[in-house]
């Protein structure tokens, strides 16, 4: 199954200013859930490539899009690409954020055939994108996290 992702990085760490440990801690989390050949697309800040500037290190082929931070920056530029990559030559979306920002999005695919996945924490997944989605895969708990949602 051909699949492209997008990936909010923090929205799935659950913090505006991840560490380079978070970002270990995510790697280790999400790499085993792709195959090698899954085109990943990753959103982040400035913040997060200060702390990792080799984010994309061991993802074949994986383009990074770098925000410069305020509210939904990296939302907006993973809906930007989404909408502008030729979806069609794919046969599964993966959408690495529980935001509601992605309703819209995540429905439209679904209707035009693509299986469409969320991956998220629980507390963080809007429940319009939980039911716009085929699947959802659910986070586990960050290390030191609070449990409280950051947005839905």
């Amino acid at each position: 199954m051909r699949t492209k992702a997008y990936l909010d990085v923090e929205n799935l760490i659950r913090t505006p200013e991840p560490t380079g440990e978070d970002l270990r801690w995510l790697q280790a989390v999400i790499r085993p859930l792709f195959r090698d050949d899954t085109q990943v697309v990753w959103a982040t800040t400035q913040w997060a490539i200060a702390n990792d500037p080799e984010l994309a290190w061991g993802w074949p082929g994986a383009q990074l899009k770098v925000t410069y931070g305020g509210p939904d920056a990296s939302d907006r530029a993973l809906s930007e690409t989404m909408a502008g990559d030729p979806l069609a030559l794919f046969d599964q979306v993966v959408i690495g954020s529980g935001d509601g920002h992605f309703i819209p999005q995540a429905a439209e695919l679904a209707a035009s055939g693509l299986h469409v996945v969320v991956l998220s924490h629980l507390e963080c997944l809007h429940p319009v994108l939980r039911l716009a989605a085929h699947d959802v895969y659910l986070m586990p708990p960050v290390p030191g996290s609070t449990g409280e949602a950051l947005v839905a």
